[in-house]
């Protein structure tokens, strides 16, 4: 159980560092691509975008 437990820590640290350095480039991209007035939406697309993709692949 406690290997199990340590497991998940890790695998959650390494994803968690992972999203850290994806994540600053692609909020740098969408203020970079998009007019100051629809900014709030690119980045409200953009996240809907990122969570759907996180979502199709889990097995249900």
């Amino acid at each position: 159980m406690t290997s199990t437990v340590t497991s998940v820590y890790i695998i959650s640290a390494v994803i968690g560092l992972y999203m850290d350095m994806t994540e600053t480039v692609q909020r740098a991209l969408v203020p970079c691509e998009v007019d100051s007035g629809i900014k709030g939406t690119a980045y409200g697309i953009d996240y809907l975008v990122v969570g759907i993709s996180f979502i199709m692949p889990t097995p249900w």
